[in-house]
């Protein structure tokens, strides 16, 4: 993180009090055994509602054999996911020329975090 946004990686790290180097080691691919938090971070979210069979869901989405490549990326403080964020390939066409690209989803952010350099 610290390489390709400076600026904000300052910003963020000093809102969560970690050095630099504990914010980049804090950012990364979710693990399937985390599942499960980004899951409770969802329903804290959203409510309740999204619930039943989220885990099934972000399980199908990011690991699963059908996942196409899409990536859930976690951020964690203190021992808790405190924001993620999915993201799938895409290509994109201008005239005769695809590049090809990132789009995200499924971005959120604990409430308590919101506006403190992280946000969705």
């Amino acid at each position: 993180m610290s390489n390709r946004l400076p600026a904000f990686t300052r910003v963020l790290a000093r809102s969560l009090g970690v050095s630099i180097d504990d914010l980049d080691a804090a950012f990364g691919p979710c693990q399937k055994k985390e599942i499960a938090g980004v899951s409770a971070l969802r329903t804290e979210v959203f409510g309740a509602d999204i619930s039943p069979g989220d885990e099934d869901y972000l399980y199908w989405r990011y690991f699963s054999k059908d996942a196409d490549k899409s990536t859930l990326l976690c951020l964690r403080h203190e021992g808790e996911i405190i924001a993620a964020l999915g993201t799938e390939p895409c290509s994109v066409r201008v005239g005769e020329h695809i590049a090809e690209g990132v789009k995200c989803a499924d971005a959120i952010v604990k409430p308590r975090f919101d506006g403190g350099g992280i946000g969705a």
